[in-house]
């Protein structure tokens, strides 16, 4: 709960923005900084979600602001401090300004914008077994998903009436 992983990124350099690869591991608790080994690219408008307890699933995102290619999806892993696994091209979710989620066991992609610059509003999962997304029937109602935020919302905090099926998956 007190220490929070940070994945690239942009950085202010001599008046211009840069794109990092750097991973820094922060301890709001002692206010401490810890940087850690370096990703294998830098990535701006990725999104990142922990798999287990060592290993993070770093997503998408382009090399630099105003790039047009997505990058591979990699495993890291936070322990060793390392990148346990670069992800094909066809592996990859392929997006960028997404949003990823861990739910229970499932690893859930939404929204953002892919090659095309289209914002795609099917959901997809990774499979950890594979380290492949799949695509799900399921898609998003709403029209513009880039730069969507995604959090779990405890089903205890809802609030419903009679009959109602807003909690149903």
């Amino acid at each position: 709960v007190d220490v929070h992983v940070v994945f690239g990124g942009e950085r202010k350099v001599n008046s211009q923005r840069i794109s990092v690869s750097q991973v820094v591991k922060i301890n709001t608790t002692e206010e401490i900084v810890y940087p850690m080994k370096e990703l294998n690219h830098s990535r701006v408008f990725h999104a990142c979600q922990l798999l287990d307890k060592q290993v993070v699933l770093v997503s998408g995102g382009l090399a630099k602001k105003g790039g047009n290619s997505s990058e591979p999806d990699m495993l890291y892993n936070i322990t060793s401090q390392e990148v346990i696994k670069l992800l094909s091209p066809e592996q990859s979710l392929g997006r960028i300004q997404h949003s990823v989620i861990r739910i229970a066991d499932r690893v859930l992609a939404l929204g953002g914008r892919d090659s095309n610059n289209r914002a795609p509003s099917k959901i997809a999962e990774f499979n950890t077994t594979t380290n492949t997304w799949i695509e799900l029937s399921q898609e998003l109602q709403s029209t513009n998903t880039s730069e969507l935020i995604v959090t779990a919302y405890p089903a205890s905090s809802l609030d419903c009436v009679l009959d109602c099926e807003c909690g149903v998956v």
